[in-house]
Formats: structure tokens, sequence, C-alpha cells
């Protein structure tokens, strides 16, 4: 009986913590969570979303700012009034600040992507330094959409100049390509793959192939050529069938 009360007084718009000291609801239990996920679903999720301050909700809702459910709230703005915001060019930054939404939430990162897969990619596949574009739309170097825009750049016109026979750290350097591995990598294959990989076999030592293009000699593009140079070596040595 209790429970269905609670119940009711949370969809009918009241705080979970009120509600959970009136009925005996410990804060960390079960009941709690479904609650709060309540208010998540219900009028909390709607006002966030409309653009109101996650943490303003959360405090007249009583969701703990440490929660599961607050970090459900935040997606909830994140599809909602400050998605759209950073999908028409405002600054992830800002648009996590006035809509109160934390760094170390998932809903960063979505946020973060939004701009990646919009305006900040755009810009990215139109020749603008990923350095730039990050700082502009306040996509952090240090999560994954980092990465992604980097990739764009190696997939678009980073990766089309070094199949043109351009130095792979120069192009680099010039489309803001330094914090992502991964990209880095990606982008030395290109030049492996378009020019490396047939030198090594035809007989050139993989290190001079790989200043020749741009690629580091201590990233792991270096083994792959190293790799192919090694067998390429042992084809020749092996006994040809008569």
């Amino acid at each position: 009986m209790a429970r269905g009360v609670a119940v009711e007084r949370v969809l009918a718009g009241q705080s979970c913590k009120t509600v959970g000291e009136a009925h005996g609801i410990p804060e960390r239990s079960i009941l709690m969570h479904w609650l709060n996920m309540l208010a998540v679903d219900g009028e909390a999720g709607t006002r966030v979303c409309a653009s109101e301050c996650c943490y303003a909700v959360a405090d007249i809702y009583g969701i703990e700012s440490d929660s599961f459910a607050f970090n459900e709230l935040q997606k909830r703005a994140v599809m909602g009034r400050a998605g759209e915001r950073v999908r028409n060019g405002e600054s992830c930054l800002q648009v996590a600040q006035d809509h109160g939404i934390c760094m170390q939430y998932e809903a960063m990162d979505m946020l973060e992507m939004i701009a990646v897969n919009s305006c900040a990619g755009e810009r990215v596949r139109n020749g603008e330094s990923c350095r730039l574009v990050a700082r502009e739309h306040g996509i952090s170097a240090l999560f994954m959409a980092m990465c992604e825009l980097e990739n764009i750049a190696v997939k678009t016109v980073a990766g089309a100049r070094v199949r043109q026979g351009e130095l792979c750290y120069l192009v680099a350097w010039d489309h803001g390509i330094s914090h992502c591995h991964n990209a880095m990598h990606n982008l030395e294959m290109v030049a492996v793959e378009t020019f490396g990989a047939e030198r090594v076999k035809n007989g050139e030592w993989c290190t001079l192939v790989a200043l020749s293009l741009g690629i580091a000699l201590d990233s792991g593009t270096v083994k792959v050529l190293a790799a192919l140079e090694m067998a390429s070596a042992g084809a020749e040595k092996r006994p040809r069938l008569q």
C-alpha cells in the first residue's frame, strides 16, 4: 500500500527524497532507484529536455547528483534542447554548463559525438584542423569524440593527401591529428598501403621507406613494414620447386 502511494506521489511531481523519507524508503535502495527513474521518465526528464538545468531539476525532484538516475537525467537533456544547440554549432562546453551536464558523465560523450556527427565533423571533412575545430566546438582532447574527429580527417582530406605522396607527419600537423594514436596509425597505414608495402617487397629497407613517407620510426606502422621485409626476405631464401 505504502509503495503504491509513494509511486503516485512521485508521478504527481513530488520530490523522491521527500516521498522516501515520508514512507521510510532507504536512500540507496532499489525502490528509491525506481522512484528516481519514474521522475526521470516523467516530469524531471521532460523539464531538462526542454532546457532546464539538470542540477536544478534533480534538486527539485530529490535525485542525487552521484546516482545512475542523474546520469540518465543528463542524457534526457542531450536528447532535447542541449543536443539541438550543439547540432546548431554551439560549444559543447558552454551547452554543458548551461544545462548542468557534467564532464565526467556519459552524457558529455553523447553531446560531443553530436558535434562530431554534425557541424564539427563537416568542418573537418572540408579540410579544417581537428585541433581548431575541437577547440571551437568545446570537444575535449581526452575523450572518444576527438579520436572520431581525427579519424574523419584520415578517411577524407588527410588520407587523400597522403595517397598523393605527401609526408604523413606534415599532413598530420596540418590537420591537427595528434591526440589519437589510432588515427595516426591509420594515416600512416594509408602510406604503407599506397606506396610502402610495394617498395619493401621490392627490396628497399623498411626504415628508409618509413622515413621517406614521414612515418615515425617508433610507431607500430614500422613494425608492419618490418614484418613485410622479413616475409619478403624469407620468400627469397625458400627453395623454388622446379
